[in-house]
């Protein structure tokens, strides 16, 4: 994957973009509303941007470029399956954390019908997650940590939709919930729930 060049203010933008959208959703996320939010002429956003979808893109972007960095990171052959996963969860819990108004690209809300060029980065996104969740899967099912009674396919679908479920409740309480210890308390029943008997 090329890596997203990001300026410092284009990341402002952004940010600012995703405090919008999860604030007034798609339909709320106007060149005026942004120029507002940042302070600045509508003018000036297309020095940085050109349409509102080229800044979902690069958010998207950003995010997939992100993950894909720390994702690498961390899955490694000295660590085991169960270490790989709780480290790539805290690893998404601590970005969110720090960027909760990037979980509307988690979440996608809205943001799939908007053009086919957002729609390839979701995509892109959920690719990202998926093949490093089936390698740390496909290892703890070779090492036989992992139970083998549910397909790899199932288990990554479960994990991704407990996260997705997750970060759905966080936003819904407006972020003021501890989400690295609610977190935690997902990985770990996970972990039980994949723990070969």
């Amino acid at each position: 994957m090329q890596k997203v060049t990001t300026t410092k203010r284009q990341f402002e933008i952004i940010q600012a973009a995703g405090k919008i959208l999860i604030s007034s959703g798609i339909n709320g996320l106007t060149t005026k509303n942004l120029a507002i939010e940042m302070g600045f002429t509508e003018s000036a956003l297309y020095r940085h941007f050109k349409c509102k979808h080229d800044i979902i893109a690069a958010m998207l972007n950003y995010l997939a470029d992100n993950m894909q960095q720390r994702f690498d990171k961390i899955i490694t052959k000295s660590q085991t399956p169960k270490d790989n996963l709780t480290a790539l969860f805290n690893s998404q819990f601590d970005f969110f954390s720090d960027n909760p108004y990037f979980v509307i690209a988690v979440l996608s809300d809205g943001l799939m019908q908007e053009s086919e060029t957002i729609n390839q980065c979701i995509k892109s996104l959920m690719a990202i997650k998926s093949k490093h969740l089936i390698a740390i899967i496909n290892q703890g099912q070779t090492q036989g940590i992992f139970t083998q009674n549910i397909t790899v396919k199932q288990t990554v679908h479960l994990i991704m939709g407990s996260f997705r479920l997750l970060i759905l409740k966080w936003r819904m309480d407006d972020f003021t919930f501890n989400i690295k210890l609610y977190g935690n308390q997902t990985i770990q029943t996970l972990l039980t729930l994949l723990e070969k008997l």
